[in-house]
């Protein structure tokens, strides 16, 4: 049976968890880009040895925010390009040390040295 005894251990046990993680929460929500989420969790089971209730209360927020971004352009395109350069690529021991590969416009070139097969 859960009643006001239960639900009052577990306002007080809550209250803990935010009192005890106030300057945590304070520095998160310093960092924060525009406020804080603070998840606060009661769990209340059977238990198995006696006949009373475990009650079980959780606190969860983000202190540090880790935020990383890699962006490029990609097309399907560009795989058969890439292999058939690699084709041109000379392989060593073929006797042709490297191939350079040059763009009339705008004067640009590539060398591709001899690889292992």
């Amino acid at each position: 049976m859960i009643g006001k005894h239960i639900i009052g251990q577990a306002k007080e046990m809550v209250a803990k968890l935010l009192d005890d993680n106030l300057d945590l929460i304070d520095q998160a929500y310093i960092g924060s880009d525009g406020g804080l989420t603070v998840a606060l969790s009661v769990k209340i089971e059977p238990s198995k040895r006696t006949g009373f209730q475990i009650l079980e209360t959780g606190i969860n927020f983000v202190v540090h925010r880790a935020k990383n971004q890699i962006a490029k352009e990609v097309s399907e395109m560009q795989d058969p390009l890439f292999k058939t350069i690699e084709n041109m690529r000379p392989k060593k021991g073929s006797g042709i040390d490297s191939v350079n590969i040059s763009i009339p416009t705008p004067g640009q070139s590539v060398t591709l040295k001899a690889k292992e097969k």
